[in-house]
């Protein structure tokens, strides 16, 4: 007798339930992304960024001296190492933080004195 003679003539076993419209079956095999997020950060590796520039020692010496006259700085241009950019804010310089190295503008924003690269 061989492995599947008593069962090779049998009917199909009969389900129970209702058959599932073939609209709701193709449901189950819709796509599926197992590396969810994958491709939005490639995208943001793709992002061109802005290398950030070392001052010279002149340069630092004229923002040193415009951070103490607060009253006339109109815009900032700094380094966000968030988006690795430079970024120009128009906001008020509100604190002089000397022994963290850094200033804090009117919208809450902090930048590092050594990632500044403009003060106009």
């Amino acid at each position: 007798m061989n492995d599947y003679e008593d069962i090779i003539n049998l009917e199909r076993p009969k389900s129970k339930h209702p058959k599932m419209p073939i609209e709701e079956r193709s449901a189950l095999f819709s796509s599926f992304d197992p590396l969810d997020g994958y491709d939005e950060s490639i995208k943001k590796s793709n992002i061109i960024k802005d290398e950030k520039r070392i001052l010279s020692e002149e340069e630092k010496q004229i923002i040193n001296d415009k951070l103490l006259n607060k009253d006339k700085i109109n815009s900032i241009v700094y380094y966000d190492n968030k988006i690795f950019k430079y970024v120009r804010t128009f906001s008020k310089l509100k604190k002089i933080d000397i022994i963290n190295k850094q200033i804090l503008l009117d919208n809450h924003i902090k930048i590092n004195i050594d990632d500044i690269k403009k003060i106009d």
